[in-house]
């Protein structure tokens, strides 16, 4: 059957020159029949810099996304790498035709319902809502045999930035453990930091 093959590449290694390196895969993908690029923009070092290291210590070049779109209008082009919170995003959508988030999406996962609601001009979705909704989620693990420290540990970012943020984090990574088929500790442990975020407000 016929699918879509996508590519996801840096701007090239080591000493290479994007220009050169990352033209040429480009059109040599595109000559194969592949249309979608997921640009990182970052060099990959090879000599020198550990795999960690290469998430962070090379300098992002965006405009080497932007230009392959430019030169080729029709290609869906997205860029990825550094990318963190909505503003960001916003901009890079006035050049490239999408984003891809890596740890900003793991480590502050409210980022993808803003981005939601941005893409698409639907109502924010509300972090209690959220957390009410996978609790739900977990009740479906659990019958499958899965446990709640499955689906919380992958929530710990959830409240970054907002008061409560440490007993949320508290929360979910030890009374999860210590009940691990009890997913109304997820509930409440969401009512309490919410009620503490709308104190603040207040």
């Amino acid at each position: 059957p016929n699918c879509t093959v996508s590519v996801k590449c840096r701007l090239g290694f080591d000493e290479q020159d994007p220009a050169e390196a990352l033209v040429q895969l480009v059109n040599q993908c595109q000559d194969a029949g592949v249309t979608v690029f997921i640009i990182h923009a970052r060099k990959a070092w090879l000599s020198g810099l550990s795999p960690r290291e290469n998430r962070d210590v090379p300098p992002l070049e965006y405009e080497w996304a932007y230009q392959i779109k430019r030169s080729n209008p029709k290609l869906t082009v997205v860029v990825n790498g550094g990318i963190i919170d909505l503003a960001s995003c916003a901009l890079h959508l006035d050049h490239v035709d999408g984003v891809m988030l890596g740890r900003a999406a793991y480590k502050t996962p409210f980022i993808l319902a803003e981005l939601d609601a941005y893409a698409t001009g639907n109502r924010l979705a509300e972090k209690q809502a959220i957390a009410f909704a996978m609790a739900d989620y977990a009740d479906m693990v659990i019958e499958q045999g899965g446990n709640l420290h499955q689906i919380t540990r992958h929530m710990l970012g959830l409240f970054t930035g907002e008061r409560g943020a440490k007993y949320w984090r508290r929360q979910l990574g030890e009374a999860t453990r210590l009940q691990p088929y009890n997913t109304d500790i997820l509930r409440e442990t969401a009512e309490f930091c919410c009620s503490q975020i709308n104190r603040e407000v207040a």
